[in-house]
């Protein structure tokens, strides 16, 4: 199977509910997302999200409805470390269809959601 390495140093949160988040380097959408969500590009959802807990390389909460924003701030915070870590290693599809496993990695100081450009109000 073809590796492929994917530097991102930005998160966006186009659903927290839905757990969708997407991966961004240098404010540009970076390769192999799994959909769009309202015009925003997303490289995990829920199920992956659940998946990294029970293969215990994640150590995400469940989602408190009424403390999304928390939540998905939280949330960024451990995907920023499982790719710091090198352990945020997703199989995708190339565009021929191929497998690919890609290699998410961090570049740069820990993600502080609250400064990003497009930051929600808590």
């Amino acid at each position: 199977m073809k590796e492929v390495e994917v530097l991102v140093n930005g998160l966006v949160g186009p659903s927290y509910e839905k757990g969708h988040i997407g991966f961004r380097y240098n404010q540009k959408l970076v390769p192999f997302s799994l959909g769009n969500h309202a015009g925003s590009i997303y490289h995990v959802n829920m199920e992956i999200l659940e998946w990294l807990n029970d293969s215990h390389l994640g150590n995400f909460k469940p989602l408190d409805k009424k403390r999304k924003n928390d939540w998905g701030y939280e949330t960024e915070v451990e995907l920023c470390r499982l790719m710091i870590e090198g352990k945020l290693n997703l199989i995708r599809k190339d565009k021929s269809g191929e497998d690919v496993l890609v290699h998410f990695r961090w570049e740069g100081p820990m993600w502080v959601p609250e400064k990003r450009k497009t930051k929600r109000k808590r």
